[in-house]
């Protein structure tokens, strides 16, 4: 595929395409409410409701990822994470997410699928399932570190 083919707004009912710059621009403009954003290789802390499909992080790239939440899997959510960015990027971006209650600690560290555009689909080879007691009345409280690096796989 090209490399200058556009990327995919991933806000549902948004049609937006454009480069990396432009995608990242449009959302810091029009989809700024579900918009976090993030140094790589810092963690931070995020609250996903039960029922959000997902929320936009922008990195200090202006890349842009998706925290996905599957909230119909049954008891429970599945996390994942998803970069709208080309395949010919040649970073590597990994995933650590961490859900921890009174006694118990999840946590799945994974590399992040590069896609232009995100079809609705979840991944399913790499989620983290927290079960419905570790989430509290407000949400699912997730400490997430999304990593980069020079081509290595980590």
């Amino acid at each position: 595929m090209c490399r200058h083919a556009p990327l995919f707004c991933p806000v549902s009912d948004c049609t937006f395409a454009g480069s990396k710059q432009l995608l990242s621009d449009h959302i810091k403009s029009n989809h700024s409410k579900i918009v976090g954003n993030f140094s790589y290789n810092k963690c931070f802390k995020l609250t996903m409701k039960q029922q959000e499909s997902y929320l936009v992080l922008l990195g200090d790239d202006d890349h842009v990822f998706l925290l996905l939440n599957d909230f119909e899997i049954g008891p429970g959510n599945a996390l994942s994470v998803i970069g709208i960015i080309p395949n010919s990027v040649k970073f590597k971006f990994s995933c650590v997410f961490r859900v921890r209650s009174t006694g118990n600690v999840l946590s799945l560290r994974t590399s992040v699928e590069k896609m232009r555009k995100w079809s609705g689909i979840y991944p399913t080879n790499s989620f983290l399932i927290v079960p419905d007691y570790l989430s509290s009345y407000n949400g699912i409280h997730v400490d997430v570190c999304i990593g980069k690096s020079a081509g290595i796989s980590m």
